[in-house]
């Protein structure tokens, strides 16, 4: 177990539009999702979280090892059996800059994706957004724990956010 209390997460995301068609006539649509964690493993819990603000990668490949991440206070996180929240952030602003995620061995039938060769691209300020409030999506340790990040042949800067539901 980590040695930190997880005293919430939360996720917002709202999505609102205006149009206004050539005859004047408006259509206003809003879409939210609203999801609040507290601490434990069950649904809607969580009890570990880990990010890094600012992570790169310069035309190379980097494996996440989510079963053996550090925490804030330096604790090496183990027992992560479920990802709640993934979320990745690509930094980058210049066309064509994009972060590949995905082709690793973080068990593709319990991920996000449904085979180990499944990948998506971020582009430049894109954001990857998962959430898994009942199941999670599975870690298992030593195979299938490594979520490959792939900056192809541009230098990346991304920020990842990642919270579990640890046993």
């Amino acid at each position: 177990m980590a040695n930190e209390t997880v005293q919430f997460v939360r996720v917002e995301v709202k999505i609102s539009t205006l149009v206004t068609g050539s005859d004047g006539a408006q259509l206003v649509k809003s879409i939210s999702y609203d999801k609040t964690f507290t601490d434990g493993t069950g649904t809607d819990q969580v009890g570990a979280v880990w990010n890094d603000d600012t992570r790169s990668l310069a035309s190379t490949t980097e494996t996440l090892d989510l079963d053996g991440l550090t925490d804030f206070k330096g604790a090496t996180m183990s027992d992560n059996n479920a990802v709640k929240v993934f979320c990745i952030i690509n930094n980058e602003t210049a066309t064509g800059k994009k972060l590949i995620v995905g082709g690793g061995d973080w068990a593709a039938a319990t991920m996000m994706l449904v085979d180990s060769t499944d990948k998506i691209n971020i582009g430049p300020g894109g954001i990857l957004l998962a959430v898994s409030p009942v199941d999670g999506y599975t870690v298992t340790a030593s195979t299938g724990d490594g979520l490959l990040l792939d900056s192809g042949s541009n230098t990346v800067s991304f920020s990842p956010f990642i919270a579990f539901d640890n046993a």
